[in-house]
């Protein structure tokens, strides 16, 4: 059973890293091409399209012809893939080979999801989704970090080539059974579903939120360097990758539902903080709000999973795994139009680097007051979902 959870922890991660990767490496992919900031950009904006629009089919897929068979296929495919992209030609060849690259991404971190209770059983299932909650923020984190070493050693190319070798080593390890027989006509997802997903598109949004606006704050508001700023935005990430394997642990002392109600108020609390906290004491204000913030994250991440893939259909896992993949990257994309067009908002439409200190430090105020009044919205929905 360990190697099996082995397995869907690196899949986890592959499909994470395989977002972030890529993002450092944009520069000297536009270098190579002759190709603008923006065109370079598609890179990463067409594998994020192809995880979402593809989340919910690759589930049903998995549904139809296993879980566990798929999840392996999935991992040739993304090596495969990755393989591909190191050795495009043109700008088109990579965009295309990313945009497979992205559907096989989907598989992976839908049917990851999707097998945790086959493979661990319903009293371990929380400690392994939250170990996937770490391992997806160790992908994302980690994956800048890895391109940027290799794009200084070797090219951009060496960011997909790495890609392909964990996937390859991935599947070397994923020996998971195939998983439950195929959904039966009529056979649906319960509507007490919905709410979970609405609550991981809140959740999701929020976290986006403190992405997009978190960095003008502490650079422009706080005045750090351009370093400094990547260093106190690490420290979220940091404490998701340990985070995650505790908040699994809880849901499987003290059940899914208390566990996301807990962590849902603890990214209420967390964004007060930030608004009350960060505008008067700068950095050390919004780390505070972090360390709250974050924590709470995992534990819902934990626990709203555990308790939507407890309810959904036996045969239907993979395909409510898949949603629930989609509910979190809408959250993603609103949160970071919405709290951005916000931030914008309140500071008038003037430029940030233009904007005095005082305003940037009311902008952060109003935005994450907004995240918390959504947040306590979600928290008493979820206690009625129970």
């Amino acid at each position: 059973m360990r190697n099996q959870i082995w397995a869907l922890a690196l899949a986890m991660m592959v499909g994470a890293m395989g977002i972030s990767i890529a993002n450092v490496a944009l520069p000297d992919i536009a270098r190579d091409f002759g190709e603008t900031a923006q065109g370079a950009n598609r890179v990463s904006v067409v594998y994020l399209a192809a995880v979402t629009v593809a989340a919910i089919l690759v589930g049903r897929i998995g549904d139809r012809f296993g879980r566990g068979r798929v999840l392996r296929a999935a991992l040739v495919g993304s090596a495969g893939a990755s393989v591909l992209a190191a050795l495009s030609p043109t700008m088109g060849a990579l965009i295309a080979a990313r945009a497979v690259q992205g559907v096989f991404g989907a598989a992976l971190m839908v049917l990851s999801v999707g097998l945790v209770r086959q493979v661990s059983g319903p009293a371990r299932s929380g400690r392994v989704f939250g170990a996937l909650g770490s391992m997806s923020a160790l992908g994302t984190a980690a994956g800048p970090v890895i391109g940027g070493v290799l794009v200084d050693l070797s090219g951009w190319r060496a960011c997909f080539w790495a890609l392909a070798g964990l996937a390859a080593v991935a599947g070397m390890v994923a020996r998971i059974p195939d998983g439950a027989p195929p959904v039966r006509a009529g056979q649906g997802a319960p509507r007490g579903l919905w709410i979970g997903y609405l609550a991981n598109l809140g959740v999701a949004a929020v976290m986006m939120g403190t992405l997009v606006v978190g960095p003008f704050f502490l650079s422009f508001g706080a005045g750090l360097s351009t370093r400094m700023v990547g260093m106190v935005m690490a420290v979220g990430p940091v404490m998701s990758i340990i985070g995650g394997v505790l908040a699994g642990r809880a849901v499987d002392r003290f059940s899914a539902g208390p566990v996301a109600r807990l962590g849902s108020w603890l990214v209420a609390l967390g964004s007060f903080t930030l608004a009350l906290l960060s505008p008067v004491w700068g950095v050390l204000g919004y780390l505070i709000g972090i360390t709250v913030l974050t924590p709470g994250y995992q534990l819902f991440q934990a626990g709203n999973t555990s308790a939507v893939m407890a309810r959904a259909p036996e045969g239907a896992q993979g395909g409510v795994a898949g949603a629930l993949g989609v509910a979190r990257n809408l959250g993603l994309l609103i949160g970071a139009w919405g709290f951005g067009a916000l931030f914008t908002c309140v500071l008038g439409g003037v430029p940030v680097q233009s904007a005095g200190a005082g305003d940037i430090a009311d902008a952060v105020r109003v935005v994450f007051l907004v995240a918390c009044v959504g947040m306590v919205g979600l928290g008493v929905l979820l206690w009625r979902w129970g």
